[in-house]
């Protein structure tokens, strides 16, 4: 303990001026009331020196282990309300205690002027935080606290299929447990997985969790964590890696010095609150954390992210970046704690008046629609972004009045005038009672808005009902234009669910977009060698293999859906020469668009 005393004395700086003011207001609180009250100068005397003793050491011992943010705007003194509650209820039962056989105890006194003065920094704080947080200009402040910039509905940014997220949290947690438990070293009776943080490393897609220790013990017996568990995010049959190429020794949850945010408040970083602990890979695999050094925003409230702390959780090497200078591989900056309250302003106040008697209606007042929110990444190249589809406070239609991406890097953020697409609970009902998994009913994972062939659309991940052996059940998607049980695609592969999305859209009648090429389209003329039809939940599909020009069977399996591309499917016979579009899945099959039978007399 000594040796923490002397690092927090000599290291921590202000800490310690911190820790010699609030012994003074807790000693001063105290005995300021002796002298309403006649008391022996001996016993006053004694418990002066008492008092300032054990108000010292247990103001050393609380701003050691509660790290108030030496903040405005009470300079970290906001934490006083504990010492002063210890000292008020300590003094008043020593006073309870003595006063049938000694009226003569300044405890009295000591209780008394430390519930007023806890009564007072109370009142303080109370005013501080209407002060902060009440009137129009305030409101109008908060609500444009995020910059929100509009945008066209064209320019929300398309998705890379090829690194669509295929693995949920959930998923991924149960793969982490098995690794840990099946590696042989039973490391699982020291250690547990912490946090798991989605993050792209080196181009892919990773959950990745560092381990911490499952107890105090643990702490003090281990020094170090052997490293990370790591969960391919895109490639749900891959399973979890343990990897211990770097040690952990500064992380969250640790004990002492070796607690991450513990570890920066000592060295310098006091003066902000050090919030969201994040796990972060270098594109070489060396872990970090970030932490966000912010200071209020308005008040006590809000979260104003002032820079970001890296630090090598091996060596503890601490690096402050301004947010627009960090390194390119930390994937993000604002947490969604931050984002989530900024959305929560703009969408009370950016358009509707604080004073509710002005709108007590709550016209023009937003919220919103996600219970989880998202975080998506367009390409591996951009930031990914926090995502919020809002609604109206006062809507019963869960429809939206528009979509906010949020920039996880800066502070801005852009809407997108997406309005009347279903979101909320709509979405989730249309992908749980899908033809295709009425009967199974297995979850899904909370739907994202992406943007894949030039259509907007919910993108979801079916999974197994265990969570102890999770596991991948199918990819699920949905045109944002047209939500309904009916109109999810859904299918056990990834290249599948695109394959029979893209035939869907390219085909459907009222469809006037140009469908994308994320999968490049062919085109094939030649005879039909065999077909078959097959019904798969009252939809009929045909499939059939080709010969080329010079007679070669092709080994693809074609199929498409008379509905969606052209009645002539419905017709097709084995030595019918057949043109048409596709576009070839990794699977070996391949879905066709634009059919046209030549034997079929031309419309």
């Amino acid at each position: 303990m000594g040796l923490y005393v002397y690092i927090f004395i000599f290291r921590g700086g202000t800490m310690f001026g911190l820790v010699i003011i609030g012994t003074l207001i807790c000693w001063v609180a105290g005995f300021v009331f002796q002298f309403s009250q006649r008391r022996k100068a001996k016993a006053v005397a004694i418990w002066a020196i008492l008092s300032l003793v054990g108000n010292f050491f247990m103001n050393l011992i609380l701003v050691y282990a509660m790290m108030p943010a030496m903040t405005k705007p009470l300079g970290g003194l906001q934490y006083l309300w504990l010492p002063l509650l210890i000292n008020a209820i300590v003094a008043g039962a020593i006073w309870m205690i003595r006063a049938e056989n000694d009226d003569d105890t300044p405890r009295a006194g000591e209780c008394v002027g430390s519930v007023g003065a806890l009564v007072l920094l109370l009142v303080i704080i109370l005013f501080i935080q209407i002060g902060g947080n009440w009137g129009e200009g305030i409101a109008k402040y908060k609500a444009n606290f995020l910059p929100v910039e509009a945008a066209a509905v064209d320019a929300f940014p398309s998705t890379d299929a090829e690194h669509l997220v295929l693995v949920p949290l959930s998923h991924a947690m149960a793969k982490g447990g098995r690794a840990l438990t099946e590696g042989g070293q039973n490391l699982g009776s020291i250690y547990k997985p912490g946090s798991y943080v989605l993050q792209q490393v080196a181009g892919h897609m990773y959950w990745v969790a560092p381990l911490v220790y499952q107890n105090i013990l643990a702490n003090l017996s281990n020094m170090t964590s052997p490293g990370l568990i790591v969960v391919d995010a895109e490639n749900p049959d891959a399973t979890a890696v343990l990897k211990t190429d770097h040690v952990l020794h500064y992380m969250p949850e640790a004990i002492f010095n070796q607690d991450l945010v513990r570890h920066a408040y000592l060295n310098g970083y006091s003066g902000y609150r050090l919030i969201d602990p994040t796990l972060e890979i270098d594109d070489n695999w060396v872990p970090h954390f970030t932490l966000d050094a912010s200071h209020f925003v308005t008040g006590l409230t809000g979260i104003d992210v002032k820079g970001i702390l890296v630090i090598n959780s091996e060596t503890g090497e601490i690096t402050m970046y301004k947010v627009e200078d960090k390194p390119a591989w930390v994937d993000r900056v604002f947490p969604q704690q931050a984002v989530d309250e900024y959305i929560g302003w703009y969408g009370n106040w950016h358009i509707s008046p604080f004073w509710f008697w002005n709108n007590w209606q709550g016209k023009d007042k937003e919220m919103s629609a996600n219970d989880i929110t998202p975080i998506a990444w367009s390409t591996m190249e951009g930031s990914p972004v926090w995502q919020y589809e809002m609604t109206s406070q006062k809507s019963t239609d869960h429809a939206s009045t528009g979509v906010i991406l949020v920039d996880s890097n800066k502070l801005r953020a852009v809407r997108y005038p997406i309005y009347g697409i279903a979101v909320g609970s709509q979405v989730n009902d249309s992908f749980a009672m899908t033809p295709d998994n009425k009967v199974t009913q297995f979850p899904h994972i909370a739907p994202v808005l992406v943007k894949i062939y030039d259509r907007l659309t919910w993108f979801t991940v079916y999974v197994s009902n265990d969570t102890t052996y999770a596991t991948f059940v199918a990819v699920g998607l949905m045109d944002a234009q047209y939500t309904g049980a009916n109109n999810v695609i859904m299918a056990t592969s990834k290249e599948a669910a695109l394959a029979r999305y893209h035939q869907w859209v390219a085909n459907r009648p009222s469809n006037t977009t140009e469908v994308g090429a994320t999968v490049e389209d062919l085109t094939i003329t030649g005879t039909v060698d065999r077909v078959q039809s097959e019904v798969q939940n009252g939809v009929t599909y045909y499939f059939f293999y080709m010969k080329d020009q010079t007679g070669k069977i092709l080994p693809t399996v074609f199929y498409g859906i008379a509905d969606q591309q052209t009645a002539e499917l419905r017709f097709i016979r084995e030595g019918d020469t057949v043109s048409f579009s596709y576009k070839l899945g990794t699977d070996g099959t391949a879905t066709i668009s634009i059919f046209d039978d030549l034997a079929v007399p031309a419309q």
